[in-house]
């Protein structure tokens, strides 16, 4: 939505050969509160502060992601979007984590 403001939970980068260009992601919340990813080049940036929860990883591939520590595990957005209890646990997760993002951007009262 253009003008809108939105909180940005996670960054994506991959490395497309030959030239080793980023198509950056960003991973949004959708009006269902739910995880979606989006080209970064739609948005321009309002703040350069990153979230303390924020750690950084790199695939043997050249993918960048940049996320809360609990979502770059190997296996958490497959049990998310799985079903059953894993996905129950990750999902308490995922809350968790964008609970902590957004207290972070919001100014204290």
């Amino acid at each position: 939505m253009v003008g809108h403001e939105y909180v940005v939970f996670a960054i994506d980068a991959e490395a497309t050969p030959p030239r080793g260009i980023l198509p950056v992601n960003l991973l949004l919340l959708n009006e269902l509160r739910e995880p979606e990813w989006h080209f970064a080049a739609m948005f321009s940036v309002t703040s350069d502060v990153l979230p303390s929860t924020w750690r950084a990883k790199l695939s043997p591939t050249g993918e960048l992601e940049l996320a809360p520590a609990a979502w770059l595990q190997e296996g958490f957005w497959g049990a998310l979007h799985g079903g059953g209890p894993p996905s129950k646990r990750a999902r308490e997760i995922f809350d968790r984590e964008v609970a902590l993002i957004e207290a972070e951007d919001s100014p204290p009262q």
